[in-house]
C-alpha cells in the first residue's frame, strides 16, 4: 500500500518562518490558516505594480527601493493590487533602501489579509530563492516517482484483470480519499469503497478528463489536495483499463444461447429451457428483456466501425449495467441484429425486477441512442420473453416506452414485432385509397369496419352516417381495391395492415 500522496504544492510561510537560517519576522496579524496557503514559486521585484507578471501564490521579494512614500493610499493600492492576484505574501527585506519595513505596508497588507515577511539585513534574498526552489524541486522529484510509482502498480492490477471498482479503491488508498469514475455530467458510475454509486458530491474533489478514447466520457475524480501531476498517470492508466472493460462489455455474453433460442424459429420449449439454464438464469424468478440499440450513427452503411468508436458507443451499455447492478440485479448479456440485450433477474422471487422506476433514469443514461424493453408478466419466467423480446426490439429502434405484453392484444403485439418490409406492404395497400380519395373518408370508414368487425350497422353508428351512405362507400372501397369486406379473411388482414401503418 502507498503512503499518502504529497500536496501539490509543500512549502509555505509556516515552513519559511520555522526555518532558523532565514531569521524571517513576520508583522502582520496573520491567521495561521492563511499562513498554510502553499508558495508556488520567489518573484523579486522593486515595481510599483507587479501585479502583471505574477501569478497565483507567487512569493513577492521586494528591498522596497521603489515604494517610497508615506501616503496610506498608495500603499493600500499597492496591497490590494497583490491581493487581487493572489499572492501568497510579501518578504520585505531591509537595508540601505529601508531601515525597517514602512509602517503603511504593514497597515495595508494585513487589511488586505497579504502577510508581510521582514527578511533581515545580514541575510541575502537569493539565500531564499535557493531555499524555496530547491525545496519545490525535491518535491516535484518526490511527487514524479510517487506518481509513477501509483501508475505502475495500477498498471499490475490491471494486467491481473481486476475489476475498475478493485482499481478504484486502490487510488484511494493512496490518496488518502474517495475516488470515482464519473460522466459528463458528473453522475458517479463507479467508485471507490469511500463513495457510493450515484453520489455527485465531487464539488471538493478534482476532476481528471481520461484520455484516449474515453475523451470527453468520463473523467477520474480524486481528493482536490491531490495534485494533476500526482494522479496524472495513473488516470491513464485507469482509461486503458475502462476502455478494454468496455471492449468487453461489447462481445456477446452469457445470455447469447438464450436470446438466440427465443428468437429462434420453430424452437422447442426443451431449448429454451436449457438455454436458461446455460445463460445462469433461475427459471422460476421474473425476467425482463431491456434492448439497446447501438446504431451505425454516423457511419458508412456496411462500414466497420473503428475501435474507438465501438467503445464509445458501448459507453451508454456499460453505464446502463452498472445502475443496475448497483440496485442488486443479475445481468445476463447478448446481442441480435446490432441491438444489445441485457436479461434481468432479481434476487428472489420474493424481490423481482421492478424495472419501470429505473426506466425512465436509463434513458437519461442511454444519451443519444435508443432504449427501449419489455417487462413479463409479475409471474413470469425467463421462457416468457419470447414473446415479448421482439416488442423489445421494436421500443429499442423506435425509442418507445417500457411495455408489458399482459397490457397488449395479440394484434398489437403481432404489430410491433413485424418486420420494416411488413410495414412497407401495408403502406403499399392502404395507399391505394389516399390516392383515389385524398379526403380520407374512404380509409375513415374502412378503419370503422375492420373495428366493428364487419358489422355494417356498428360501422355506419361509429360514423354518424346512414346505412345507405356506409354501403356505397363500401361499394366504392371495392371497386379501387377488389376488397370483399364481408370476407373474414381479408377483414382480419386489414385489420394487421392498418395496425402496422399506425404502431
Amino acid at each position: 500500500m502507498h503512503d499518502a500522496l504529497p500536496r501539490e504544492n509543500p512549502v509555505d510561510l509556516t515552513d519559511l518562518l520555522a526555518d532558523p537560517v532565514l531569521h524571517l519576522v513576520l508583522h502582520t496579524p496573520t491567521a495561521t490558516q492563511r499562513l498554510a496557503r502553499p508558495v508556488s514559486w520567489c518573484a523579486p521585484t522593486e515595481l510599483l505594480d507587479p501585479s502583471a507578471y505574477l501569478t497565483t501564490n507567487a512569493l513577492v521579494l521586494t528591498t522596497g527601493m521603489g515604494l517610497n512614500f508615506q501616503d496610506l493610499r498608495t500603499w493600500d493600492a499597492y496591497a490590494e493590487r497583490l491581493a487581487r492576484v493572489p499572492v501568497s505574501g510579501i518578504v520585505f527585506s531591509t537595508g540601505d533602501a529601508h531601515g525597517a519595513v514602512p509602517a503603511g505596508l504593514v497597515e495595508a497588507a494585513g487589511a488586505h489579509d497579504v502577510p508581510v515577511l521582514e527578511l533581515m539585513a545580514d541575510v541575502p534574498t537569493l539565500l531564499l530563492m535557493r531555499h524555496v526552489e530547491s525545496a519545490l524541486a525535491t518535491e516535484r522529484f518526490r511527487t514524479a516517482q510517487r506518481a509513477w510509482d501509483l501508475a505502475d502498480s495500477c498498471a499490475r492490477l490491471a494486467a491481473e484483470g481486476v475489476d475498475v471498482t478493485a482499481l478504484l479503491d486502490h487510488l484511494e488508498d493512496a490518496a488518502g480519499g474517495p475516488v470515482a469514475l464519473t460522466d459528463p455530467a458528473g453522475a458517479v458510475l463507479f467508485a471507490s469503497r469511500g463513495r457510493q454509486v450515484g453520489d455527485g458530491s465531487t464539488t471538493t474533489a478534482r476532476r481528471l478528463p481520461l484520455p484516449g478514447d474515453l475523451a470527453g466520457q468520463c473523467s477520474l475524480v480524486v481528493p482536490a489536495a491531490v495534485g494533476r501531476d500526482v494522479a496524472g498517470p495513473a488516470a491513464a492508466i485507469v482509461a486503458m483499463h475502462v476502455a478494454q472493460s468496455l471492449g468487453g462489455t461489447a462481445a456477446p455474453g452469457a445470455a447469447q444461447p438464450f436470446v438466440d433460442a427465443l428468437l429462434a424459429p420453430g424452437a422447442t420449449a426443451r431449448a429454451v429451457e436449457e438455454a436458461v439454464e446455460a445463460a445462469g438464469l433461475h427459471p422460476a424468478r421474473p425476467a425482463v428483456a431491456l434492448c439497446l440499440d447501438l446504431g451505425e450513427t454516423g457511419a458508412h452503411a456496411g462500414a466497420p466501425a473503428a475501435p474507438g468508436t465501438r467503445r464509445v458507443r458501448h459507453f451508454q451499455l456499460w453505464r446502463i449495467r452498472s445502475v443496475l447492478e448497483a440496485e442488486g440485479l443479475a445481468v445476463r448479456q447478448a446481442e441480435a441484429g446490432g441491438v444489445q440485450v441485457l436479461v434481468v433477474q432479481g434476487a428472489s422471487v420474493a424481490r423481482p425486477v421492478r424495472l419501470d422506476a429505473l426506466f425512465e433514469r436509463l434513458r437519461g443514461l442511454a444519451g443519444e441512442h435508443r432504449i427501449g424493453g419489455a417487462m413479463t408478466p409479475v409471474a413470469a419466467v425467463p421462457g416468457d420473453l419470447r414473446t415479448s423480446l421482439p416488442v423489445a426490439f421494436a421500443e429499442a429502434r423506435a425509442g418507445g416506452a417500457m411495455t408489458r405484453p399482459g397490457e397488449q392484444t395479440l394484434l398489437e403485439l403481432v404489430a410491433r414485432s413485424a418486420p420494416i418490409g411488413a410495414r412497407d406492404l401495408a403502406a403499399d395497400l392502404l395507399d391505394r385509397l389516399r390516392r383515389e380519395d385524398p379526403s380520407g373518408v374512404l380509409l375513415r370508414t374502412l378503419e370503422a369496419v375492420v373495428r366493428c368487425g364487419g358489422q355494417r350497422g356498428p360501422a355506419a353508428a361509429a360514423l354518424g352516417v346512414h346505412r345507405n351512405t356506409l354501403t356505397g362507400r363500401l361499394q366504392r372501397i371495392r371497386s379501387i381495391t377488389g376488397w370483399d369486406l364481408a370476407d373474414g379473411e381479408t377483414l382480419a388482414a386489414l385489420a394487421v395492415a392498418l395496425r402496422l401503418v399506425q404502431a
